[in-house]
């Protein structure tokens, strides 16, 4: 029981790992895209701007991965 418990924490977290690593430069990309679309800025003349929104997508992400964190535990927990 005890081993089964430990490879399901195992395979949670790389999975949750694997989440994480995708949707980062995802949503860096979809923001970044956004920066130079919307407000009509170049990577070049607006370094800080980019700095600020690669935090943000970070912050994003890091709530979804929260949130997917979460139901996989209760999930798990409702097993």
């Amino acid at each position: 029981m005890q081993m089964s418990d430990q490879s399901d924490k195992d395979y949670y977290f790389l999975e949750n790992l694997r989440i994480f690593v995708v949707s980062v430069p995802i949503v860096f990309i979809i923001l970044f895209y956004l920066n130079i679309m919307v407000f009509n800025l170049s990577d070049k003349s607006n370094v800080g701007a980019n700095f600020v929104y690669f935090i943000i997508s970070g912050i994003i992400v890091y709530y979804i991965y929260n949130l997917n964190f979460v139901l996989r535990h209760t999930r798990l927990l409702q097993k």
